[in-house]
């Protein structure tokens, strides 16, 4: 095993609509608001409601057999949170779905921590390459879950599985979530005329100038080399497309930390559409809803979305934090299994403490 170190109706349209705007970079923020003067259950009927029976059988994924490390997670001194009075967590997903479906890997795992007495939204990463126990998955046979990425999660099981893996590696229970797949990304980027956003000089040169009509197709090849022609070839503030805001937030073969960097990146693009919505006219926010909401699903219900549109413009005063992921630098090393290199969480219970000593303070 290979170890190395590394109003009324007004309110109502403003907090389902930031629900749908950040969903669309996958990572939509349960807990916004849409503030135009109507929300009809027509608009409410395009999105997919889930319902989960909570005893879903995995679906065996082959590829996710990998060696297991003979050390246990032991977490019994910690509890399990989840919401409090004031704060309130939301999952946020994005899925590596090309064909309109919510079935794949969640490339993009967020949760979105509401704090009414802060007055902070808190957009925390899960980086998906995190070596973690999924619950009931066992393909060596002796009793234990076994170890696979976190990503995995979702792509064998769906919501309820990565929920349980959550609960169980980081002792959170977040009952609630939001998934996009990539079509919604570039609908939503576009439906607002783009996203002004600060690339740096790493991505610039890997982002097209024009689409390629695939998401895993950049300016560059996998080894470097230019293969279309890009944005530019140096950082800069660049008013980017659908397809180009998706290829910002998915690229990650520039960055020697690979995934931090494209983690932070989609937070920034999060951010940005935020801004973006809080200063859009109605009648283009209506427009992004009506384009976005047939590629989100959630396992809300109608009841529940319009409980959380009940004073929703503080929202829109919330500050926005973006600059956590787990695990955090210093918490991790770089862990092959069966070739497969992931993070491995050194000291898993002051890697939760400090998780939710950031949410609940």
């Amino acid at each position: 095993m290979a170890k190395h170190t590394k109003k009324r109706k007004k309110s109502r349209f403003w907090k389902f609509f930031c629900v749908i705007t950040l969903g669309v970079l996958g990572v939509t923020l349960i807990g916004g608001a849409v503030a135009l003067n109507f929300l009809s259950d027509s608009l409410l009927d395009k999105i997919n409601f889930k319902t989960e029976s909570g005893d879903s059988p995995i679906i065996w994924n082959e590829g996710d057999a990998v060696e297991q490390p003979d050390v246990p997670i032991n977490l019994a001194n910690l509890e399990v949170r989840g919401d409090t009075k004031n704060i309130h967590n939301y999952f946020l997903l994005g899925i590596d779905s090309r064909d309109g479906s919510f079935y794949g890997r969640s490339d993009t795992m967020m949760i979105a921590s509401i704090n009414d007495t802060t007055k902070k939204i808190k957009l925390i990463s899960l980086l998906r390459d995190t070596w973690a126990t999924i619950p009931g998955m066992d393909y060596n046979g002796d009793g234990a879950d076994d170890y696979a990425k976190l990503n995995a999660a979702y792509a064998s099981g769906g919501f309820e599985l990565l929920n349980k893996t959550v609960k169980q590696n980081f002792c959170l229970d977040i009952d609630e979530y939001a998934a996009v797949n990539f079509d919604a990304f570039c609908v939503a980027v576009d439906a607002f005329g783009g996203v002004d956003i600060e690339v740096d000089d790493a991505a610039a040169p890997w982002i097209p100038l024009y689409d390629p009509g695939d998401p895993d197709r950049f300016a560059r090849d996998f080894y470097g080399n230019q293969i279309r022609e890009p944005i530019g070839y140096y950082g800069g503030t660049y008013h980017l497309e659908g397809f180009q805001a998706l290829a910002f937030c998915r690229v990650r073969y520039c960055y020697p930390n690979s995934d931090f960097s494209r983690q932070q990146n989609q937070r920034n693009v999060v951010s940005a559409l935020l801004s973006t919505a809080k200063s859009s006219s109605p009648k283009t926010l209506l427009n992004v809803a009506k384009e976005v909401l047939p590629n989100v699903t959630t396992n809300m219900t109608k009841k529940e979305l319009e409980k959380y549109i009940v004073n929703v413009f503080k929202y829109t005063g919330y500050t926005i934090e973006n600059e956590y992921h787990l695990p955090q630098p210093g918490e991790y090393s770089d862990l092959s299994l069966s070739g497969s290199l992931g993070l491995w969480i050194e000291d898993p219970e002051t890697t939760v403490r400090a998780l939710h000593e950031y949410i609940y303070g």
